[in-house]
C-alpha cells in the first residue's frame, strides 16, 4: 500500500514536472549558523556563532496554481566558535569551519496578492563538507574527532518573490546528522543556523 502511494505520487510530480514551466534563478547571502551539542543528560554546551556566506544556483517548477517544488545546488558555509575559559591562564578559542555543497528540495505554498508571491517553504536538504577546518588561537590543527563528511537536515522557510523576478527569503536549517566521528554515542553535534537570501529569477 505504501509502495502504491510512494509511485502514485512520484507519477503525479513527473507529469507536473512536464507540463510546467520552470524558472531559474540564482540566490545568496548571509549565514549565522551553529552547532547542538547534546548527551543522554540533555545538558548544552555553549558555543558561539559562525558568520558566513551561501550562494547558487535553483530552479522552480509550478505544481499546479499554490504548489512549487524547488531544488538548489548551493555552497554554503557553516560551523561555530567556542571559547574554554582556563584560570590563571589565556583562554583557549576553538574556531570550526566547515563549507558544505548543498541540495535542499523545497516544496513551497504559492500565496499571490496583487503579484506578491508569498511562499512558505519546507526543504530536506543533502550536503557534504568540502572545507574541514579547526583553528586554535587562530592557528589551525588537528580536528579532536574526526570530522563526518556527509550531512542532512531539513530547512524551514519564507520566500517573497515580487516583480516577476525578485526573491528575498529566510530559512531557519535544522541538523538531523551527528558531523563528528567519535566513539561516545551519547553526544551529538548537530549543525543547525538561519540562512537570509536575496535572489533573482531569469
Amino acid at each position: 500500500m505504501k509502495k502504491s502511494i510512494i509511485l502514485a505520487v512520484l507519477l503525479l510530480v513527473s507529469i507536473g514536472l512536464s507540463f510546467a514551466q520552470p524558472y531559474f534563478g540564482f540566490r545568496g547571502g548571509l549565514n549565522v549558523t551553529n552547532v547542538k551539542i547534546t548527551d543522554d543528560d540533555s545538558d548544552e554546551a555553549k558555543t558561539d556563532d559562525r558568520y558566513g556566506y551561501h550562494g547558487g544556483l535553483f530552479m522552480q517548477y509550478p505544481l499546479g496554481k499554490y504548489f512549487i517544488i524547488e531544488p538548489s545546488l548551493l555552497y554554503s558555509q557553516r560551523g561555530y566558535e567556542r571559547t574554554i575559559e582556563i584560570p590563571l591562564f589565556e583562554d583557549i578559542k576553538t574556531k570550526v569551519n566547515m563549507d558544505y555543497i548543498e541540495l535542499p528540495l523545497a516544496l513551497k505554498f504559492d500565496i499571490n496578492i496583487s503579484d506578491v508571491h508569498i511562499q512558505p517553504a519546507v526543504a530536506p536538504r543533502i550536503g557534504y563538507a568540502i572545507v574541514t577546518q579547526y583553528l586554535v588561537n587562530e592557528e589551525e590543527a588537528d580536528f579532536p574527532n574526526d570530522p563526518i563528511l556527509l550531512d542532512y537536515g531539513v530547512d524551514f522557510g519564507l520566500d517573497i518573490t515580487f516583480l516577476n523576478q525578485f526573491l528575498i527569503g529566510a530559512r531557519y536549517s535544522l541538523g538531523l546528522a551527528d558531523i563528528y566521528d567519535d566513539d561516545n554515542e551519547d553526544i551529538t553535534t548537530t549543525n543547525n543556523g538561519l540562512m537570509i537570501s536575496l535572489g533573482v529569477m531569469f
